[in-house]
């Protein structure tokens, strides 16, 4: 009789643990977290940029969980402002039912903002309470910037950790904003520490928004330069995404110096395509899904050293998608040898020699797989550094397409620093399609 006592007495046990382990995976589940971020201010110049992080505890309503305490960090290398030393940038962080309740915020770990003895902060549906910090940045942070958190439920970053479940985590901070044939930071390139970008808009690569009388005129609109160079969290070192709005400004051109502290990887990749062949434009640094290929070689107009694209002349008379003659005036001099590259609108065409009449051109239409297209009368020609994708190049890229990214030769320059020599590498990079430097 004891021992079937003793039998019935391990089934119970193990029938209520049986039942206890799911229950027990699931409160892993119910300490969630949400953290939003947005841009209040951009800076201008040398000004700092304010960014907002809003942190709701989004733990079910059911749940007894908590925030008491929580670390709030950027994966690039960005410089909070330490309200210390400069109290007209202070950290403001408050509970959005109590603004007027202050919280002291500790900056002292590099690109993190940690805040201790939360009253606790109870989940969102319960209160509809949120944390709101407001922070300042140097405005040399700049891209886009993903910010995480780690709350905990001890009021001194101790206790039960919570998992992300959502929100807009990315602080997208301009680095600058060029019109055409303005560059960032003004005045001559010089070697600035490895990862600084320093970048040249050129005049649109199809000749929109300029015109006959004046071709530099262009407005200007933000570019954002995300270098995971000297970053927070251990991302690799070797990542670039210069991006701008694809849907508005689509047709601008950049140049830009990267500057490194050591020979850039030869050879350099680079990448404006996602593994599906879309335009990998997303804001952010995770670059898992970008496809690279080793970058082409930018291609020079005659004898004439790689460049952006600028005007070589305008058409004279309108032609249709199939004409292979056009009537133009170029501006000189004429661009030389045949056959050389022309981009009217998006699409480009190798002009091949004279045509049969005064100022008429022979043209081979659709070049590097591009769509042929009517065109009018004062339509611009403009030049082209980019070469065709070469052979061998990975999926999803096509051999013989028009590349949106090109390599300049690297430069190496010595200059006398506080310390001693100095010694910079730099590489260029001409890019039309929102591109990816890998491998620094």
């Amino acid at each position: 009789m004891k021992a079937m006592r003793t039998l019935i007495r391990c089934v119970v046990t193990l029938t209520l643990a049986a039942f206890a382990l799911p229950g027990f995976g699931a409160n892993s589940n119910n300490k969630t977290y949400q953290i939003d971020m947005t841009v209040l201010q951009q800076g201008s110049g040398t000004a700092p940029s304010q960014v907002q992080a809003v942190i709701s505890n989004t733990s079910p309503s059911q749940s007894t969980s908590t925030i008491s305490s929580i670390d709030i960090f950027v994966d690039l290398g960005w410089t909070i402002i330490n309200s210390k030393n400069d109290p007209a940038h202070a950290i403001d962080a408050y509970e959005s039912n109590a603004p007027t309740k202050k919280y002291a915020a500790d900056t002292s770990q590099a690109g993190h903002i940690k805040i201790t003895h939360l009253s606790p902060l109870k989940p969102v549906s319960i209160t509809g309470t949120t944390l709101v910090v407001k922070f300042w940045v140097t405005m040399g942070s700049s891209g886009d910037g993903s910010w995480n958190a780690n709350p905990y439920s001890g009021a001194q970053l101790n206790g039960n950790t919570f998992a992300r479940n959502g929100g807009q985590n990315i602080a997208s901070v301009a680095t600058s904003a060029l019109a055409c044939n303005e560059s960032f930071p003004v005045g001559a390139p010089v070697p600035g520490p490895a990862g600084s970008v320093y970048a040249t808009r050129g005049l649109n690569k199809d000749g929109s928004g300029q015109t006959l009388e004046d071709a530099a005129a262009c407005d200007a609109f933000p570019y954002f330069a995300s270098d995971t160079t000297g970053n927070n969290v251990g991302l690799t070192q070797d990542l670039l995404h210069f991006r701008w709005d694809q849907v508005a400004d689509s047709p601008a051109a950049f140049l830009y110096t990267i500057f490194y502290s050591s020979p850039p990887p030869s050879p350099l990749q680079v990448g404006w395509l996602d593994q599906q062949g879309n335009l990998a434009v997303n804001p952010g640094v995770d670059f898992s899904n970008v496809a690279r290929l080793d970058a082409p070689t930018c291609i020079g107009l005659g004898s004439a050293d790689p460049a952006l694209p600028s005007p070589l002349g305008h058409l004279t008379n309108d032609i249709d998608d199939s004409s292979t003659t056009l009537k133009a005036l170029f501006t000189p001099p004429l661009p030389s040898p045949f056959p050389f590259a022309i981009v009217v609108g998006t699409e480009r065409m190798n002009v091949t020699g004279p045509g049969p009449n005064v100022f008429s051109w022979t043209v081979e239409r659709g070049a590097l797989m591009t769509q042929p297209a009517a065109h009018f009368e004062n339509d611009i020609m403009m030049s082209t550094p980019l070469p065709p994708i070469p052979d061998g190049a990975p999926p999803p890229y096509v051999a013989g397409a028009q590349a949106q990214m090109c390599a300049i030769a690297g430069t190496v320059e010595y200059h006398q620093g506080d310390n001693g020599p100095v010694i910079r590498y730099s590489k260029q990079i001409i890019d039309i399609g929102d591109g990816w430097v890998l491998g620094r």
